[in-house]
Parts: C-alpha cells; sequence; structure tokens
C-alpha cells in the first residue's frame, strides 16, 4: 500500500464565501485540511466537498486543533481515495458493486503486528457513511440527472442528549459493536500513574527530568479534578486558577473552557488544596520553563513544553496518556478521555448521595423535575441533556452501596482524600530529595489548614 501522508493541514486558508448581496467575501481559518492522491495531485472532489462543509456548516463543525471535525473528515475520506487510485475509478458515479467491495477492501486490510483487522466494525462502518456523504456531495453536484446507483438511504435516529439526526444505511454496512466505551479509568490505574511517573523520571535525573514529572502529575491531577476533555485541559489558564483559589468558597469554582455547546466556558467545583498543588506547579516548574525560554508574558496558559515554553498541544496530552499506559505496561483500560468518566460518574454518586435519591430512576426523574439541579450538574460535567448522562447514572448506583447517607460526610470525606493525596505528594518530593524537612512541614502545614478551612466545624 502507499504510505504517502494523503492530507495535509495548510494555515490561515483563505476561504470565499457568497454573502447576501453576492458578493465574494474571503474568511481567513486558521487551519484547514487539503486532500491529495497518492501520486501527490490534488484531489479535487474530496477539497470540493470539504470546502461545500465549510460553507453551509461551519458553524457546527469544529475547527479546533489543527482543522477539527474537517481534518476528521478529511482523514476517514483517505480510505476511497486510496481505494479509487490503486483500482483506476471516478469517484463521481461509483456504481453499488464497487462501493460494497470497497467496504470488503476496508476489512480485509490486517495489521502486520497482530494479524488481527485493521479496523473493528464501528471504525468500517464511520468511513462507509462518510464516503456516503462524499458520493452523495458528488452525485448532486456533477449528475443529479442521473439516477443514483448505490442501494442507500437515510434514517432518522436519536442523539444520547436527544436531538435527531440522519444516518446512512446501506445492507453491506457492519452492524456497529455493543459495548459500553465510557467506563471511567480506575482508581487503581489513577494511582499506578502517579507512582509510574515519579520512577519514569525521577529528581535524580536532571532539571529536565524532573519538570516532565511534575508536568505528568499536574496533567494527571488536572484531569482527574476536572473532568474535562483534552482540548479543555491544554487551554486552562493559570490566572484563573489563582482567582479560584483566591476566592473567599470553600469550595471555589474554577473557569475552564468548553469546547462542546455554545457557551465558551463552565465553572467546575475544585479543592483549594487540590489548586494549591497546581499553583505550586506553576510557581516552580512552569516559572522555571518560561523564564528559559524567555516566554513570560507571552501566554498564560498552564501546560507548557519543556523543550520551548510553547503551549502544550491538545494532540499530545493523549500522547502522553497513552505512552505512560505503555511505559507502565497498564493493561486496564487507560486513555485521556476515561478521565472525564471518572469524574462525571463521582459526581452523580455525590449529588445522588446528597439528594438522598434511593435509586437510578428515581435520580434522573429528579433531573427532571429540578431544573436547578440539572443546571448545576450541566455546568460542572458538560453535558447538555439527561439522557446524555445515562450511563453515568446507572455506573454511579451500581458503585453506591448505601445511598442514604449525609452529604457533609460525602464533603468531609472529599476534603479528607485531596488532604491526603497532597500529603502523599509532599512525601514523595522529601523521598526524591527534592524538598528538605523544613520545606516539607512548611508546606505539610499549609496544606493541613487549608484542608481545615474546608471541613470546617463538621464531626468527622
Amino acid at each position: 500500500m502507499n504510505c504517502r501522508q494523503l492530507i495535509l493541514i495548510n494555515d490561515n486558508v483563505k476561504i470565499p464565501v457568497l454573502t447576501i448581496d453576492d458578493k465574494v467575501k474571503y474568511i481567513t481559518v486558521p487551519c484547514f485540511p487539503f486532500a491529495r492522491w497518492p501520486d501527490l495531485a490534488p484531489c479535487l472532489p474530496v477539497n470540493s466537498f470539504l470546502l461545500n462543509l465549510f460553507v453551509n456548516k461551519s458553524g457546527r463543525l469544529s475547527l479546533l486543533n489543527k482543522g477539527g471535525t474537517f481534518t476528521t473528515y478529511a482523514k476517514e475520506l483517505t480510505h476511497i481515495i486510496r481505494y479509487c487510485h490503486s483500482n483506476k475509478l471516478r469517484m463521481a458515479g461509483l456504481s453499488d458493486r464497487r462501493f460494497v467491495a470497497f467496504k470488503n477492501y476496508l476489512e480485509a486490510e490486517v495489521d502486520p503486528m497482530t494479524g488481527r483487522s485493521k479496523r473493528s466494525s464501528n471504525h468500517v462502518a464511520r468511513i462507509l457513511r462518510r464516503t456516503l456523504d462524499l458520493l452523495e456531495y458528488l452525485h448532486a453536484k456533477h449528475a443529479r440527472n442521473i439516477p443514483w446507483c448505490i442501494k442507500a438511504s437515510k434514517k432518522e435516529i436519536s442523539a444520547r442528549d436527544g436531538s435527531k439526526y440522519m444516518i446512512w444505511t446501506h445492507p453491506c454496512i457492519p452492524v456497529e459493536e455493543s459495548g459500553d466505551p465510557r467506563l471511567p479509568i480506575g482508581d487503581a490505574v489513577i494511582k499506578r500513574l502517579k507512582v509510574g511517573i515519579r520512577e519514569l523520571w525521577p529528581d535524580t535525573q536532571g532539571d529536565k527530568s524532573y519538570l516532565l514529572q511534575r508536568r505528568k502529575l499536574t496533567l494527571i491531577s488536572v484531569l482527574e479534578k476536572l473532568g474535562c476533555r483534552r482540548a479543555e485541559a491544554a487551554r486552562i489558564l493559570t490566572t484563573d486558577i489563582y482567582d479560584a483559589f483566591n476566592s473567599p468558597f470553600k469550595r471555589p469554582l474554577l473557569k475552564i473552557p468548553s469546547v462542546k455547546g455554545v457557551r465558551k466556558y463552565r465553572y467546575v467545583p475544585v479543592s483549594k488544596v487540590v489548586l494549591s498543588s497546581w499553583i505550586d506547579y506553576i510557581e516552580t516548574c512552569r516559572l522555571t520553563i518560561m523564564h528559559s525560554y524567555k516566554m513570560i508574558d507571552q501566554h498564560d496558559f498552564l501546560f507548557v513544553s519543556v523543550n520551548s515554553g510553547e503551549p502544550l498541544a491538545i494532540d499530545y496530552i493523549t500522547t502522553e496518556i497513552n505512552e505512560l499506559r505503555r511505559s507502565l505496561n497498564i493493561s486496564d483500560p487507560c486513555h485521556a478521555h476515561l478521565f472525564r468518566h471518572h469524574f462525571v460518574t463521582e459526581v452523580v454518586k455525590m449529588l445522588a448521595v446528597q439528594y438522598r435519591a434511593a435509586s437510578a430512576d428515581s435520580f434522573t426523574q429528579m433531573l427532571i423535575n429540578d431544573a436547578s439541579l440539572l443546571k448545576e450538574l450541566r455546568e460542572w460535567v458538560g453535558h447538555r441533556s439527561v439522557k446524555s448522562l445515562t450511563t453515568y447514572i446507572d455506573l454511579a448506583y451500581r458503585e453506591l452501596a448505601d445511598v442514604p447517607k449525609a452529604y457533609e460526610e460525602v464533603r468531609v470525606r472529599m476534603a479528607i482524600d485531596d488532604c491526603a493525596a497532597a500529603l502523599d505528594d509532599l512525601e514523595a518530593r522529601l523521598t526524591a530529595g527534592e524538598l528538605n524537612d523544613v520545606e516539607y512541614a512548611y508546606l505539610a502545614r499549609q496544606v493541613l489548614e487549608v484542608s481545615r478551612s474546608e471541613i470546617g466545624p463538621t464531626p468527622i
């Protein structure tokens, strides 16, 4: 197979669009994909399709992170590009028999390392449906007076948030595999990651090793405590962390960017103990990096590259977790988005206990009836509807052994857990020689004082 890269990401692309009065204006897009044939000639059918998508759906499709959804679509169409090129076929007018052969081609490819099929049935179905979008567009553009020969149709289905949308059906599209990909990352896996980071990047191996260690530990903490998406984690600002820490509330709200929905930000409660650990990273490791590359006044993003001081790329967050999983030989589910599922499940458990909802059904009904509670939950977890939370609600109730507990007990336990995690971190730094006894005692006292202020007079 020709392994040439077929999708290029171009910067600052000027795309022509028609205004209401039929005049042409140019919109500059920070990143946009450009498709090529394997012989490196421009792939005009796919590029035309992508531009049409931009003109008609740009408000609904993301351009974040190197072209966003447009780049994802372009990559899904590289398979039909290769297939048509190798078989000398025109995309416009592709027959139904050839479409079925394309599906067989997708399923026949084998990973040489594992000997298994390269793609799951879900992946094949996704590629085929994206290809049908392309073929429908080409038929409407170039052959609308000729009957479409592919035996495909669309049906309406319901999304998790209750909205309706159309999906392609065809006899050859495989039945998608069942299963729940949203199971949260386990507590034991999170602990293994934290311990393993210190083992792989010890303080004794020099400044860079230590800087990487602290950044990785802070990233794990951010993913665990905020339940944010990777694009949200990459865009967290240090000023927002300081604002949250300095607020008068026992459990302040941290402003984080939102990459889904119409709102640009949402607010998530975080303990001051956790915030203080992030501030320690900001004022030590991050500050060292920014000084080294004279980047102090350049940007305010929390996570930065140790090699340049530039903001950490969104994709690198995924790479960071995947490399940790491989390096530590973790066989349990472990990738960046599973931290989000862990967080959402924990929030549902906390609210279930707080409101003493005895079952998953009663909790769901409570969300339907109580608009303010639903709004609060949506703010924290970034989901739009009750229906999209069903999996997390069911999982939370499977994990809850006894729902009728007092809310204060849960709040105190969370504060104690945060305090214990912060003390464990200080102890590890003391053992590694990063802190001396005096520094350790001072920082430990700070952690205890902050925890005491959060817990308050409630008896444990």
